[in-house]
């Protein structure tokens, strides 16, 4: 055979990917939280900050890759799966193969777990789709590599950052504006034969597509703020391996990432201590009440950020915090590093979490959910970035799509819950730990070595540059 060249699908590299977001014209955009003028306030200021912070596709990698078995008759099927959402996969293979959805049975099975959508689904409907054709039982094992490459994407996001300081190291405007994919292209559940790979390839069949808008969810009151959200047209998603779908706490670690660690910014420009600059404007007293929870617990020492460490080795230490809220739950964490300037490597040394998820249940559920959040959120901050040439995903194994190791895991995790109270309501702890994590990180990394780490993940080479850069200017 005479294979034809393909179009570039992608961009080549994220340097092409991030000036693409950063310039593209939006398909749809929305503002939130708009107080004061934002304009007037930058235009009084004393000292104007403006920061871009980038945040890469990120992959699921699961355990293991996607399997699935169906075996369809004339009039009825039965397909195993090891997905989160058994249900609406009875529905698309209904649709896909023109039954009742009566007349499909869905059996879950254990399978690699994920927080969204991962293989699972694709290599189910591929076996429905095989054995209706040949009309014997179907099992589709994806392996290794078609596992890592074509699970669906966490998006990528630019968020720019403005904000105005006065004379006195007051606020006076703060400007969130973010620039990305919309994290539901893949929706939450396949509803839709075309919410599968197998769907798009067939052609025909459409995603039920939805746009997610990418805000930070802070409660700082500054007299001037907006949050904006642009959302790209991204066509070439669905049927390819950077499609784009919820990844655990959907966005919310980079849009974190994008918002704490401008708060700190404007805390280092004022030269005033970053706890102390967040209860000045925190207007909440649940968020309040954590981030102080979370500098008690850690014993922090009021100062201003960096404080590079002086000594004879190569090896300089920090402290960062950051906190969030989701969905009714308040997280505030404190991470103490130990950067190697001359490897530019980073070890997180210790993790203190203030929690409020409300009342309690299963305290040592909560511990290790917690524990859990933070090794993984502290893998993807560090190590992960979807790889990609202009024509395929490149990430095939943990090799090319490198994960957090042992040696890595912090001396210490604590632990403070706060308002456990009966009276108050459980408001989850699934995910929230997860969002504040990578923002904590580059805090305790400025701390350490007075660099500004505005690009996920903090490898080596990245921080490198970021010194000889810094030493340069």
């Amino acid at each position: 055979p005479q294979w034809s060249t393909p179009d570039p699908l992608f961009s080549g590299s994220y340097d092409e990917l991030y000036s693409r977001i950063a310039t593209g014209q939006p398909a749809a955009s929305e503002t939130a939280d708009t107080v004061g003028s934002v304009d007037d306030g930058l235009q009084a200021a004393a000292q104007v900050l403006q920061a871009r912070y980038e945040f890469p596709f990120q992959s699921h990698a699961c355990m293991g890759p996607g399997c699935g078995v169906a075996d369809v008759g004339e009039d009825s099927a039965t397909v195993w799966m090891g997905g989160q959402k058994p249900y609406s996969l009875r529905r698309a293979v209904a649709k896909l193969l023109g039954l009742k959805p009566g007349r499909v049975r869905v059996v879950w099975v254990a399978g690699p777990g994920s927080y969204g959508m991962n293989d699972a689904d694709d290599a189910a409907m591929d076996a429905a789709f095989l054995s209706s054709r040949v009309r014997r039982p179907v099992r589709v094992q994806y392996s290794r590599a078609e596992g890592t490459a074509w699970d669906p994407k966490g998006p990528p996001l630019v968020v720019t950052m403005r904000g105005g300081l006065s004379a006195a190291g007051e606020v006076t405007a703060f400007d969130y504006e973010a620039r990305g994919y919309s994290g539901r292209l893949r929706a939450s559940s396949t509803e839709e034969p075309g919410d599968s790979l197998l769907g798009q390839m067939l052609g025909g069949w459409k995603a039920k597509s939805t746009n997610r808008f990418q805000f930070s969810t802070e409660t700082y009151r500054f007299p001037a703020k907006r949050l904006t959200s642009h959302l790209l047209p991204w066509s070439q998603a669905l049927p390819t391996g950077l499609r784009t779908a919820h990844l655990r706490d959907p966005d919310g670690m980079a849009t974190c990432f994008a918002s704490e660690c401008f708060v700190d910014e404007l805390a280092a420009a004022a030269h005033v201590d970053p706890v102390e600059f967040r209860l000045r404007f925190l207007g909440d007293k649940r968020d309040r009440d954590i981030v102080s929870a979370a500098a008690k617990r850690a014993g922090w020492e009021p100062r201003a950020s960096p404080n590079p460490s002086p000594g004879q080795t190569s090896i300089r230490r920090g402290r960062g915090i950051a906190y969030a809220p989701r969905n009714g739950t308040t997280v505030g964490l404190v991470t103490e590093v130990a950067v190697d300037i001359t490897t530019g490597r980073v070890q997180v040394e210790r993790f203190v979490v203030a929690h409020d998820c409300g009342f309690v249940v299963n305290p040592g559920s909560l511990q290790g959910t917690i524990e859990a959040n933070l090794i993984q959120g502290m893998s993807r901050a560090l190590h992960e970035a979807v790889r990609f040439d202009s024509t395929r995903v490149t990430s095939t194994d943990w090799l090319t799509y490198p994960i957090l190791d042992m040696t890595e895991v912090p001396r210490a995790i604590e632990i403070e819950v706060i308002n456990n109270l009966p009276e108050r309501p459980s408001t989850g702890a699934g995910e929230p730990a997860t969002r504040p994590i990578a923002a904590s990180i580059g805090n305790a990394v400025f701390d350490a070595i007075g660099v500004r780490l505005r690009r996920i993940p903090f490898t080596p080479e990245t921080i490198l540059a970021e010194i000889k850069k810094s030493n340069s200017a």
